[in-house]
């Protein structure tokens, strides 16, 4: 009795490439090999293309330029014509990829506000419980209104804290 062989689609293919390589420093594959693979992977997404799956030119592009940071120096040059290959097949591509750079670098401003202000908070709360604590009361304000202030601080701080942490994993 005959075994037949299971036919693979591109998209187990390249995803089976893709798992391979993300443990390749358990292995010893040679920088030009798995450049070499990553070309492989690029093409079976771009053989999948997006009747299939609508995310596939962009694998296509990350294959790509994993290809491109371990190709050698002619091979460099060949990567760069693929890719510029995929971007005139995919018009929509490049402006994806700038608009995903330039929502990568929101984040980072973001997160500096977080930080900042999760800061500022916390070291507002700490002069007004040190005022407190020293006896050094702001003339207009009574005891208890120091104390709802610098609460307030407190919480605020904490709350900007969990934002920044939150921001940290996306």
């Amino acid at each position: 009795m005959e075994m037949k062989k299971k036919e693979v689609t591109p998209k187990e293919d390249a995803l089976h490439l893709e798992r391979y390589l993300a443990t390749r420093k358990r292995f010893s594959i040679s920088n030009a090999r798995a450049s070499d693979m990553y070309m492989r992977i690029a093409r079976d997404w771009i053989e999948v293309g997006e009747r299939d799956d609508k995310y596939a030119p962009e694998h296509a592009l990350f294959a790509y330029k994993n290809a491109l940071k371990l190709a050698s120096g002619s091979e460099k040059e060949r990567v760069r014509k693929e890719i510029n290959k995929l971007y005139a097949e995919y018009p929509g591509l490049e402006a994806r990829e700038k608009e995903k750079a330039r929502a990568k670098n929101g984040g980072l401003e973001r997160r500096t506000i977080y930080a900042a202000a999760s800061i500022v908070s916390l070291v507002g709360a700490l002069l007004s419980v040190s005022l407190n604590l020293t006896g050094h009361v702001i003339r207009a304000l009574s005891y208890q209104n120091i104390s709802i202030a610098g609460t307030a601080f407190f919480v605020l701080g904490l709350i900007f804290a969990f934002l920044f942490a939150r921001s940290k994993g996306e």
